[in-house]
């Protein structure tokens, strides 16, 4: 029934795969139906699983998908890597050298985006930068200014709504998460929601235009 309420029944019992899974799940709720008061605590926990899993469907269905820092990172690399020629790619940087760009994943992350440079994509990327990041970003920062477009903004210029990591490749994908100040993922993110894809790109314009390029922001 659930299924049946998200629109999605047809199209999965059509997938072989899926209908093998929506069968094996028919049977075991019903086998743990049957089993008595005894079995009334797994019942219940079968119950949440398949909420659970219903809230995900929906919001699959809906156009963004919640994911794992490792899965996110995963999917993003393989998004950036199959940028073309003429793409343009929108991302911010909310996070610290040492916790984020100075990590092996962080480092993979960078290479993609010169790999995705040398292609021929259009890469702006702006720093929000906190109080103490500055002196230390500086470098990091003109390192890639070859291969990236560069701007930057002090963090207290920002509104705290906008103090956020995403990516947008074009009005295509987005991919956006929150981090606390320790540099912990919150929440991981990806979307092909076009209400979501105009909020960011309104997002990245307002915050591209009122960010300093890199010589402006250094010269003060």
């Amino acid at each position: 029934d659930v299924l049946d309420a998200i629109g999605l029944s047809k199209s999965l019992t059509a997938d072989k795969t899926a209908a093998t899974y929506l069968r094996t799940m028919s049977v075991a709720m019903e086998k743990l139906s049957k089993n008595g008061t005894a079995s009334e605590m797994f019942y219940r926990e079968a119950v949440r699983t398949l909420l659970h899993c219903a809230t995900s469907l929906t919001q699959l269905s809906e156009g963004e998908m919640t994911l794992d820092e490792v899965r996110r990172m995963e999917a993003l690399m393989r998004l950036v890597d199959t940028t073309k020629s003429g793409d343009s790619i929108f991302v911010t940087s909310y996070v610290s050298i040492r916790d984020w760009w100075d990590t092996s994943v962080g480092q993979q992350y960078l290479q993609a985006n010169f790999r995705a440079a040398e292609r021929g994509v259009c890469i702006r990327r702006v720093f929000i930068v906190r109080p103490d990041d500055g002196a230390q970003l500086r470098t990091f920062v003109e390192a890639q200014a070859s291969a990236v477009e560069v701007r930057l903004i002090k963090e207290h210029l920002v509104e705290p709504s906008n103090r956020e990591n995403f990516l947008l490749i074009e009005d295509r994908i987005l991919s956006f998460a929150d981090y606390s100040r320790e540099g912990r993922l919150m929440r991981g993110r990806i979307s092909i929601s076009p209400s979501a894809l105009i909020t960011y790109n309104e997002k990245f314009r307002s915050l591209y235009l009122s960010a300093s390029s890199l010589t402006e922001f250094y010269s003060h």
